[in-house]
């Protein structure tokens, strides 16, 4: 071969190989960026040995359908070994969050022997692992979740408040993220307003709803009512097809009826109700003693029940009265009263009876109406228990009161009432050193009381009980040897 040739063969195997080199560069950086979508999963593989990518399940496309499907979830695997959470989002099939919602993750795979065998194996950290047959989480409000230190297995969820959007059926494995859950049903977000725009809360809001599938007996729609939060808004929730009556009423002010239908997909819509004033009447209340009728009741309260619904109307207390004793801005129509017993404020001292007492009362628009009536006066004590010797334990120590007629067989326990900031607690035992108010209202007369509590001697005491009145009571116990 001439020199020549030689040189033009070496030129080109130089050539080949410089061409095999980039190649090879090329390949390698690209070897990050090669993503295979699987066809049984909604999770990119990587078709490398490389870090894959992490997920982030807020950009997880949320599928979208034009006609009503059953509940369903997606979920992209998790990456890390240790991770034993999962996390991911509930919507609607018009991509809307529902309410925040309370909801449990059942354990269909994790025996209880083995989750015990778990929490032996971790040594002290075992204590801290939560049963496997249901742990509770809460929903944001844009509806993500997300649940950490699940013990790994399979798990269902089910919904604990707002059911009506459930079921919600699948499976779920521990770790997942990007989770997404369809959601049945349909949301309600009622606004409250009044004419100055400015949101009413503690208003009553009521949707009368009637299934296209299912109406119930009589041909009646299903009446369901909510209270209008601080920010005025009521939220319904409701399970299938057909038609809501929202109205609106809080006070003297009423809103018209609005009519919502209720069909297609699952979706959440807002509505506005515009209370205005409306009729109102107003009323004085006296309340006497059926004994003594010279003996006017102070602090009561009662419930009007409205004639034709049959169902609670009104409920009166005589802190809301005005400086006057009178009712006002009540809806004119036809009640009938009675006397029950107060959760707030001063203890009543009429007995409530069974059946209830029950008075006619018409309220009628611009005018004063009266409605005067006795109830049956009893007593209640006020008891304060404590040890003979003071003692340096912490522990909370309470006593059970039971109360009996001198020579009776028959005991009947006393319960007490513990006000709160949110009302009042009524519990059947007292804690020592804590005077509480019996929660029962007793016939005049004599009783002996019976108290025990633990780590002392059984005690017995002989009390008078007055009409309207709070008999105060003090017993030392002796510690038992």
């Amino acid at each position: 071969m001439s020199r020549g040739a030689r040189l033009a063969t070496g030129a080109l195997i130089l050539a080949l190989c410089v061409l095999a080199l980039l190649w090879s560069l090329r390949t390698s950086r690209a070897g990050d960026e090669i993503l295979v979508e699987s066809s049984a999963s909604a999770s990119p593989q990587i078709a490398t040995h490389t870090q894959p990518p992490e997920v982030d399940p807020e950009h997880v496309p949320p599928a979208r359908e034009s006609q009503e499907i059953p509940a369903e979830s997606r979920s992209l695997a998790a990456t890390d070994p240790n991770d034993t959470s999962i996390s991911g989002r509930f919507e609607l099939a018009d991509g809307s969050p529902p309410p925040e919602l309370r909801f449990y993750l059942v354990s269909e795979s994790l025996p209880e022997q083995e989750w015990l065998q778990a929490r032996i194996t971790a040594g002290p950290a075992g204590k801290e692992m939560r049963s496997p047959r249901w742990i509770s989480g809460r929903s944001a409000a844009d509806g993500s979740f997300r649940v950490d230190d699940v013990i790994p297995g399979t798990y269902r969820l089910q919904l604990g408040t707002f059911v009506e959007l459930g079921p919600t059926p699948g499976s779920y494995s521990v770790p997942s993220h990007g989770v997404v859950v369809r959601l049945h049903g349909y949301v309600l977000r009622v606004h409250t307003i009044g004419d100055d725009q400015r949101p009413i809360a503690r208003a009553t809001v009521s949707c009368e709803y009637a299934q296209d599938a299912r109406i119930l007996p009589g041909g009646q729609p299903l009446r369901l009512n909510r209270n209008s939060a601080e920010d005025g808004t009521a939220i319904f929730c409701l399970s299938a097809p057909g038609e809501c009556m929202l109205r609106a009423t809080e006070s003297s002010k009423t809103s018209e009826a609005q009519l919502v239908p209720i069909r297609g997909s699952s979706f959440q819509q807002e509505c506005t109700l515009v209370l205005r004033p409306g009729p109102e009447a107003s009323l004085r209340v006296t309340l006497r003693s059926c004994d003594d009728p010279e003996l006017r009741v102070s602090d009561y309260c009662i419930n009007f029940i409205d004639d034709q619904t049959e169902v609670r109307a009104i409920r009166l207390c005589s802190e809301n009265a005005g400086p006057d004793g009178v009712f006002r801005h009540l809806p004119p129509g036809s009640y009938t009263a009675e006397a029950v017993p107060r959760y707030s404020g001063a203890p009543a001292f009429y007995r409530v009876e069974s059946p209830p007492k029950r008075v006619p009362i018409v309220l009628v628009d611009k005018q004063q109406s009266d409605l005067e009536f006795c109830v049956k006066l009893g007593g209640r004590i006020s008891l304060l228990v404590k040890p003979e010797e003071e003692s340096s334990s912490h522990e909370r120590i309470s006593a059970t009161v039971e109360i009996a007629q001198p020579g009776g067989l028959q005991k009947k326990r006393v319960d007490f009432r513990k006000p709160d900031a949110t009302g009042l607690t009524v519990g059947g035992s007292i804690p020592l050193v804590e005077r509480q108010v019996s929660e029962n209202v007793l016939d005049p007369g004599i009783y002996d009381l019976s108290i025990s509590a633990k780590g002392f001697r059984p005690a017995r005491k002989t009390v008078i009980v007055h009409a309207a009145q709070v008999t105060e009571i003090e017993i030392a116990l002796e510690r038992a040897p």
